[in-house]
């Protein structure tokens, strides 16, 4: 039996951590472990519940920071600007992840071209490359078949780095 895991509770070992739970929504996760965590997640009811509180936590941490911080975005990681980013909803989680257009870009958000309706308060994660930015859906109108223009408030971004040329083996 495991000491951390209060009497009454199971942990199974193939179940996802909290923490790399964490790291994935905010794009701290590298690639290949992440590839193994969305393998599971997506197939695991419990996990994939999990990942949507985590995201919803994570969100609302966020907020509260940028709000008493007053945060200057021009000290902080810029979201790259491209035409097309790849798309992924936390909360509700759902296992698509959608190449999508920009449509527009404001000083705390995006707005998107997106596939489907997305209802305000959904928790997203948007990647442009090695650049992650949490964000939370504020709202979704169809301008087109299967397509919604999508704003997104941003709440957090962070660029993956780069691995280091001289730790890569052949």
């Amino acid at each position: 039996m495991n000491p951390e895991v209060p009497a009454g509770h199971t942990e199974p070992a193939d179940h996802t951590d909290d923490d790399d739970l964490q790291r994935y929504v905010l794009g701290r996760l590298s690639a290949a472990k992440a590839h193994v965590l969305e393998r599971h997640v997506f197939d695991c009811t419990q996990c994939k519940d999990r990942l949507a509180i985590t995201a919803q936590i994570a969100a609302k941490i966020l907020n509260l920071q940028r709000d008493q911080e007053g945060a200057n975005k021009r000290t902080e990681p810029r979201f790259r600007i491209s035409d097309a980013v790849f798309l992924r909803s936390f909360a509700p989680a759902l296992p698509d992840r959608w190449r999508v257009q920009i449509a527009d870009v404001s000083k705390n958000g995006l707005g998107l071209l997106v596939p489907r309706r997305l209802s305000p308060g959904t928790v997203v994660q948007v990647q442009s490359g090695p650049t992650f930015a949490l964000g939370e859906v504020k709202h979704s109108r169809q301008v087109g078949e299967h397509q919604f223009h999508t704003g997104i408030r941003l709440q957090d971004v962070v660029a993956r780095p780069s691995p280091d040329p001289s730790s890569i083996t052949s």
